[in-house]
Parts: structure tokens; sequence; C-alpha cells
């Protein structure tokens, strides 16, 4: 399939990675060009939501640090927004492909602040979008960045910094996926999701601190499991003694009924058949 914008500029669409009834998204390379620079293709049947986007769009072709972008157009009743492409590797995947470690996922996750670091300069509408686990990449030297497939969820004036932070928590929940998270960045997610959480300056600070807090809190945790071993052992060896206890005589009474073994005579005091009335040569009396 080829796609051409308005000045007949034509992109030949390696694949489609995904359709619906009012989105397409495609990977594509430039025709008659020598480069091997590929594009992410957003194609939009116009409606309500895609409309509320148009000027936001637009405004990508002035925002100077942001070199992602490449164009916006229109053809057929259908809106077109252009930017570059680059094939890596899903974080999602490798993560759950790798199942890294705790370390390692909190390198991921300051890799993942220094990458909205910079996009922040983007519309709020568009950074909330581009919060989808299909557009976090990492690369070989573990640098997250991101890839361009919006789908347009809801009106762009619709959009809040509530919808924002809860993006940013769902990807920080996709970090810590297949593990127990640590409390201190369970903390930080709980702040993401209530929206105390708003700034990205804030974020950063917050997550360089989890350095200093989860070696303090893995060391609590390890402390205290010794402690409820060692609680354990001696509730163990107290049952031990107890069950020895009321076990003993428990076996031998089912031993002698078994008759496994003899019966222990028990030595006792019978009543006496006849009075008494003298020991050697003392007579009793009764006072």
């Amino acid at each position: 399939m080829i796609l051409s914008n308005n000045n007949e500029e034509k992109y030949f669409v390696l694949t489609t990675s995904e359709s619906t009834d009012i989105y397409k998204c495609h990977i594509c390379r430039k025709m008659n060009s020598n480069s091997n620079q590929l594009f992410l293709v957003n194609e939009y049947y116009t409606n309500q939501i895609t409309n509320s986007y148009l000027t936001i769009f637009t405004q990508l072709q002035g925002l100077k640090n942001f070199k992602s972008f490449t164009e916006i157009f229109t053809k057929d009743s259908k809106v077109y927004v252009v930017f570059n492409y680059i094939n890596a590797s899903l974080l999602k995947s490798k993560i759950e492909n790798e199942n890294p470690s705790i370390e390692e996922r909190f390198k991921f996750l300051e890799a993942f602040c220094i990458a909205l670091m910079k996009v922040e300069m983007l519309p709020l509408p568009l950074k909330c979008e581009l919060l989808d686990s299909s557009n976090v990449n990492i690369n070989s030297n573990d640098e997250i960045y991101f890839n361009y497939s919006l789908k347009l969820h809801k009106k762009a004036n619709y959009v809040t910094s509530l919808d924002f932070t809860n993006r940013i928590s769902d990807i920080i929940k996709m970090i810590f996926y297949n593990t127990k998270m640590p409390l201190c960045v369970r903390a930080i997610v709980n702040r993401l999701d209530e929206g105390s959480l708003n700034k990205l300056s804030n974020l950063y600070t917050a997550v360089q601190k989890l350095k200093d807090e989860y070696p303090q809190e893995k060391l609590d945790e390890e402390l205290k499991s010794i402690a409820l071993k060692k609680k354990n052992k001696r509730l163990i060896a107290c049952i031990a003694s107890i069950i020895l206890l009321i076990g003993i005589p428990s076996t031998y009474y089912y031993l002698v009924r078994s008759e496994v073994i003899p019966a222990i005579n028990i030595i006792k005091q019978d009543a006496p058949s006849q009075i008494i009335n003298k020991i050697g040569t003392v007579e009793i009396k009764d006072y």
C-alpha cells in the first residue's frame, strides 16, 4: 500500500501494526529515498476525537527540541500524522521474557523517568496518549525511548493531569510485573494514582531517592525474616515438647492395649480386710 501527502511524497507501507474502524498504524519507508529511516504513520478517520487533536498536531512543527515529528497531512477525509520510527525491543517483552532482578528494574525505572523528561515539552494530551506499553522501547544500552502510536482514546480537552499520572503509574507497574513491588516504589505509585505527584521533576527526584530507601527496606525485610524464623523455631520446639509430653503416656497405653509390651504393676496399698488392733507389741487405742 502507498500513502502520499499533498505534495505527493509517498510512503510505502511495510506493515500495519494496528487496524480498527477509525484508526490504523503503519510502519513505512519513503519511496525514492536511499535512507534507511523508517516512519510511523498514524492514520485517522476524521471524527470528533481526531478533530480535537488537529491543532495540537500542527503545533508539533514548532517544537524545536522535538525531532521525532515529521509531518501532518490530510487526504480523502483522513488525517495522517507521521513520526520517525525506530525498530527496537519493547520494554514489556524484555521484562516478561527475562524476568530481571529488582535492581535491574530500578535501572529501567530511572531510564523511564529520563525518557519522560525528554518529552516534557509535549502537550498534555499527547504525553498521555504516548504512555502505552506498545510505545515504550529499550535498546542494548538499557536506554528507554518512545515510538508514537497514538490511538486517541478521548477528546483532547477531556484529558487531565490525573490521566497522565495514572498512565505513568501503569508503566511503573509494568516494569515491576511478576515480582513483589518494593514498598518504596508502591508509595510512588500510590501518589501517582491519587494525582499528588504530578511534576516530572518531582517524580525523577523521588525515583533517585529509591537508591537509598530500597537497601534499607531490603535489610529490614531480611531482619524481619530472620526474627520470624527464630520465632517459628521456638514455636515448633514448644509444640514438639507438648506433643512429647502428651504422646508418651498415649503411646504407652496404646502399646499395652495392643499387647506389644506388658503392663507395669503399680504397687498400691489395698484396704485392710480386717480390723488391726496391734502392731507388734503396741496396742492401737481409739481415743
